[in-house]
């Protein structure tokens, strides 16, 4: 078990070490909203990793390795430590700044989706008035409704397709080229 966690420590280390470059490569002036989400990403592995490290590194102080007489007593061990302790407090207002870009990207589409249900009583309102229309021209219930709800482009073909629908049954030469 104990080369198990002296891995786990090594290689959380290294994760360390390496997604702290690419937050230092992927953090520019002038970024897109995807390179701010990629980097929110990358900051939330740098902090598990930061967890694993220290997690798997109390656990080879008090239980693994050479005991805590050792590492106590070692200047090396102190100088780790105080880098650790650094890097962490460095890394609160990068972070801090990543989660506040993300809460309001979430924000942003939440207004977004608010804006749509504004809209969406009248719809309905729509819907419920055309519902008697639409049986009575033998329509399913709401294809009125979905095709004035569609895009402007999507809309006009479907009303197209919907009219020729109901028009009297045209000849089969006829019927063939409005197909095509």
């Amino acid at each position: 078990m104990e080369p198990l966690i002296a891995y786990l420590h090594y290689l959380s280390i290294i994760l360390l070490a390496g997604f702290l470059v690419g937050e230092l490569v992927m953090c520019r002036a002038g970024m897109t909203t995807e390179q701010a989400r990629r980097l929110a990403g990358i900051d939330a592995v740098f902090f598990a990793s930061a967890l694993a490290a220290l997690a798997t590194g109390l656990l080879r102080l008090f239980f693994y390795a050479k005991g805590v007489s050792f590492y106590t007593g070692n200047p090396t061990f102190w100088v780790k430590m105080a880098l650790y302790v650094i890097i962490a407090a460095i890394s609160i207002k990068p972070t801090r700044t990543f989660l506040r870009w993300k809460r309001a990207r979430r924000q942003a589409r939440h207004r977004a989706g608010r804006r749509r249900d504004r809209r969406r009583p009248a719809l309905d309102s729509h819907r419920a008035r055309f519902a008697g229309a639409d049986a009575a021209d033998g329509r399913a219930d709401g294809a009125r409704h979905r095709a004035l709800s569609e895009p402007r482009s999507d809309r006009r073909g479907r009303d197209r397709r919907l009219s020729r629908r109901h028009r009297s049954a045209p000849s089969a030469p006829a019927a063939a080229a409005d197909t095509m």
